[in-house]
């Protein structure tokens, strides 16, 4: 395999500094971008929306860039291909490609700059001659595999037009035993099982949706449309798991009562998670203390969840098109 310099195929591009924008917690209008922060996982790197007409245009990047976390112990010298044009701060530096690229191509080269994560460190950050010298593999060189794996395209449009204004004043308190019935996950085996279902191990994770990786596992401990809740570390932490998984120790699956689907999980997650300040190390998520847990959800005159509002919000956001 023949190896370049990252440099001889990439432009490096640094970010806004945060004390020189105003960042928003929700996109205000169509002149509001993603502002991009150092993260472990994609989808915790977005630091809020900034108004892209307050930044210079050479800041802003557009659609499938490669950006790379610069700063942060646990964060350092993750890279990802963004699904949306974007300004990231200034811990994160954008890559421009100087040579034609695919988006399968780009991903293989965000996979081969994280995989390069030890060689740098908190006090040895990725940054000028570290990544500019970092050598990755020819694009002649990259595999055949690559170019067979499907990836799917990203719409950024709403499914529904118009915009659902969120009002908290009507929302109504309910608790998560009405709502869930709670189970606990067991011991993962410690031999992999030949046969049985092919499922998702979820397990004590905070990033890629709890899931550590796909296994053979035969046991009615199998679960499908849930959500499910860290228990320890991050404990609170909540995914949706829209396929059949398996849930192991220190995992719970909150199992629905209601009809769920993934609007009304997309919007149930992130309230779940505002519970998290009430968990620590030493307060760990058992099933008693979830079940007594409350979460505050749009109701109906009639006092039960508004579901229908709930997936009309969701429907009503950029991207939503593509769940």
């Amino acid at each position: 395999m023949k190896l370049v310099k990252l440099s001889e195929y990439f432009e490096i591009h640094n970010g806004v500094a945060k004390n020189n924008v105003i960042v928003k917690n929700v996109k205000e209008g169509n002149d509001f971008i993603p502002y991009i922060r150092p993260a472990q996982s994609y989808e915790s790197s977005l630091d809020g929306y900034i108004d892209k007409n307050s930044v210079p245009q050479n800041k802003i990047f557009p659609q499938y860039t490669i950006y790379i976390s610069t700063d942060g112990e646990g964060s350092h010298s993750y890279a990802y291909v963004s699904s949306f044009e974007f300004a990231p701060n200034s811990n994160v530096i954008a890559l421009v490609e100087k040579i034609p690229l695919t988006i399968t191509e780009k991903l293989f080269y965000a996979k081969c700059i994280t995989s390069n994560r030890h060689k740098f460190s908190y006090a040895r950050k990725p940054k000028q001659n570290r990544i500019t010298n970092l050598l990755i593999p020819t694009k002649e060189s990259i595999p055949a595999f690559v170019y067979k794996q499907k990836i799917r395209t990203i719409s950024n449009k709403a499914l529904n037009e118009g915009k659902v204004e969120l009002d908290v004043r009507g929302w109504k308190n309910f608790g998560i035993s009405n709502l869930f019935d709670i189970f606990t996950g067991g011991d993962k085996p410690s031999q992999y099982q030949k046969t049985g279902y092919i499922v998702n191990s979820v397990e004590n994770l905070t990033t890629n949706n709890g899931i550590k990786e796909k296994i053979k596992f035969d046991s009615n401990k199998i679960y499908e449309n849930f959500i499910s809740v860290v228990s320890i570390g991050e404990g609170g932490r909540a995914f949706y798991q829209q396929e059949k998984s398996a849930i192991f120790t220190r995992v719970k699956a909150m199992m629905p009562k209601f009809e769920l689907n993934v609007y009304r999980a997309l919007f149930l997650v992130p309230i779940i998670n505002l519970e998290r300040i009430r968990y620590s190390y030493g307060r760990v998520v058992d099933a008693d203390r979830l079940c007594n847990t409350q979460i505050k959800l749009p109701a109906t005159p009639q006092g039960e969840p508004d579901w229908r509002f709930m997936e009309n919000y969701i429907k009503s956001l950029p991207f939503s098109s593509s769940l």
